[in-house]
């Protein structure tokens, strides 16, 4: 039997809301739906005004979004020199320290039991390594410092960088901010929705009940109408340094499993805002309420992270 496969999209369900008046408005008093509409109590007309103030939100949202996408380039652009030195760093130190790892922890570099280095993933922490890296290089007496070779040598200006990374803090700041603002204007996008779309839903329903064997009659009131779900696979996907992929219509109940060799972040929603899970190496995540769509954050500098995940 047929069925309607339903967009996650908020524009999509917008198109089909529009097509589906135009063609009861079309119709006329000739439209299958007034008779429908009249006995469940279906105002289209105030779902259509609602539709337009959904937009009005919507609109908004997304040039926050844009704003908050461009403060996260500009953090990147900002940071990615001084990270870059950062690690520097940290190579330059593994020599001096192979005997005793553990002393990367007194510069704030995280070490595990086996004695290797676990480099930092999120910005936040990078951002912690490298201010604690100047720290303690300044507090050693002019000349002691271990890394004072490194630095003489490739004439490291470290007010510089560190001016840098504070310029990437704010950029960082803006783009929460913008981040929260954008939410709330997808939350007032969404609550003014939800009645319209659940009773397009519902007009979808009745009408795959009144037409059961002509999918092309439903269709034209512009609904995408298929005759069998399609079937769910698995599948690897690969995500380039400092690249956000999304990802949508995945199976409900599945797993995401982090198949790489890096650790990276996970959020839920098309748009990937919120707070985001690290998934490290190794471990995987359930795909349950709120992750039929995804954005994945590759947050290395350098090299792919790849992730099984089940799709429709």
């Amino acid at each position: 039997m047929s069925h309607i496969n339903y967009s996650a999209v908020y524009e999509e369900q917008r198109k089909n809301q529009k097509a589906c008046y135009k063609k009861h408005t079309d119709d006329a008093a000739a439209s299958p739906l007034i008779s429908y509409m009249t006995k469940v109590g279906i105002d289209f007309v105030q779902d259509i005004a609602d539709g337009i103030t959904a937009d009005g939100h919507n609109t908004s949202s997304l040039a926050i979004i844009g704003q908050s996408e461009k403060a996260t380039k500009d953090r990147n652009n900002a940071f990615a020199p001084v990270w870059r030195r950062t690690l520097m760093w940290i190579q330059f130190l593994k020599p001096l320290f192979k005997e005793n790892m553990k002393e990367f922890t007194e510069w704030s570099v995280d070490v595990d039991v086996n004695g290797k280095i676990l480099f930092a993933t999120t910005f936040a922490k990078k951002v912690v390594v490298t201010k604690a890296m100047i720290a303690k290089h300044g507090a050693y007496a002019a000349g002691t410092s271990p890394l004072q070779p490194f630095i003489t040598t490739n004439k490291d200006d470290l007010v510089k960088l560190l001016g840098k990374t504070t310029d990437a803090d704010a950029f960082e700041v803006s783009r929460d901010d913008l981040k929260a603002k954008a939410e709330v204007e997808t939350g007032k996008r969404n609550t003014v929705w939800a009645k319209p779309y659940s009773n397009q839903k519902d007009i979808g329903t009745y009408l795959v009940g009144l037409y059961p064997e002509d999918k092309k009659t439903v269709a034209l009131w512009g609904y995408d109408v298929v005759d069998a779900v399609p079937a769910a696979k698995e599948k690897t996907i690969t995500v380039k340094p400092l690249v956000r992929r999304a990802v949508s219509g995945i199976v409900k109940g599945t797993v995401l499993k982090n198949t790489g060799k890096k650790d990276f972040n996970v959020y839920k929603g098309r748009k990937g805002l919120g707070d985001g899970t690290l998934l490290k190496v190794g471990e995987e995540m359930g795909m349950n309420k709120g992750c039929s769509a995804i954005v994945v954050f590759n947050p290395t500098d350098i090299g792919d992270i790849m992730f099984s995940v089940t799709t429709k």
